[in-house]
């Protein structure tokens, strides 16, 4: 399978992060890293796809963690090779999505 086509799979069987509307002049609220992570971050980080380092796996995450917590945290919102920005999860804040990438980099060290 080439790998637009896998990335294509990636994303449909991500599920939609779901978010309530707020109230008029009301601010979203916020998700926790956790929802976060398991809405849009697990189809590709608990099995590798697309090149995707596995949270957990030590050796997978050691020269990333290198680089530090900010690049780390650059990369998931700016996206990086195969993976989108804030890994395709447009509804996702930025705040949401450096709770998830600090979950994932507290399980890999």
């Amino acid at each position: 399978m080439n790998k637009i086509a896998l990335l294509l799979t990636a994303l449909l069987a991500m599920p939609v992060v779901a978010s309530a509307a707020p109230a008029a002049g009301q601010a979203p609220a916020q998700r926790s890293g956790a929802v976060i992570l398991k809405a849009a971050c697990a189809s590709c980080h608990d099995n590798g796809l697309m090149g995707a380092p596995v949270t957990g796996n030590k050796k997978q995450w050691a020269a990333r963690l290198a680089q530090g917590n900010a690049v780390v945290h650059r990369n998931a919102l700016n996206g990086i090779r195969a993976m989108p920005p804030k890994g395709g999860c447009r509804s996702c804040s930025n705040e949401e999505i450096k709770a998830a990438v600090d979950i994932m980099i507290a399980r890999s060290k």
